[in-house]
């Protein structure tokens, strides 16, 4: 959804809210209660005296451009935050936190995952963590230094190309070699 150009179709809509506000099927009613969902977290109220409808055309009218644009990039957030942290001595809120600021924040204090209520899978990795280990790299770090050597020296031996790694490697070292270098 293009926040900006649903947020100019329904203001459009403004001079025919008194026809619409009670269909409450109508392709206009749903259109802005849809949007009302997207910026205030709430669909339109369906009671016939409902002061809803003025209150989303109040707030839509107030929308600096700014605000529409930070708007739409919370839209298609990946981390969801459900509740106000604070960080750096600034305060964010599921009102005005971006993947961005969230990343920044993870990256510094991982802890703080706990505050939202959806973010990837590989949150750790996005974030500057380790990722989670393949099934064979956990195999390859359970075996010992010379078993590790003897693998990387088959590698070697079938393409003469590559780089051997030193005498004095360590399994971390020996391990990337194997991985990079074995034929998948």
């Amino acid at each position: 959804m293009n926040l900006e150009s649903e947020i100019i179709y329904v203001k459009g809509l403004e001079s025919t809210k008194s026809i619409w506000r009670i269909k409450h099927t109508s392709d206009e009613f749903l259109r802005a209660s849809n949007l009302s969902l997207k910026l205030m977290g709430e669909h339109l109220n369906k009671t016939s005296k409902c002061g809803c409808v003025e209150d989303l055309f109040l707030m839509l009218h107030s929308l600096s451009k700014d605000k529409i644009k930070l708007k739409q990039i919370q839209m298609e957030n990946k981390f969801k935050l459900n509740k106000l942290i604070t960080f750096k001595s600034g305060h964010y809120s599921p009102a005005n936190i971006t993947d961005v600021k969230s990343i920044e924040i993870l990256t510094k204090h991982p802890k703080f995952i706990t505050a939202f209520s959806e973010y990837p899978e590989n949150w750790k990795e996005i974030c500057g963590g380790k990722p989670e280990l393949t099934a064979r790299e956990v195999e390859l770090f359970d075996m010992e230094i010379p078993e590790l050597f003897a693998i990387a020296q088959e590698l070697y031996d079938e393409d003469d190309s590559l780089r051997m790694p030193g005498a004095r490697s360590r399994e971390k070292t020996l391990v990337k070699f194997i991985i990079e270098n074995e034929v998948k």
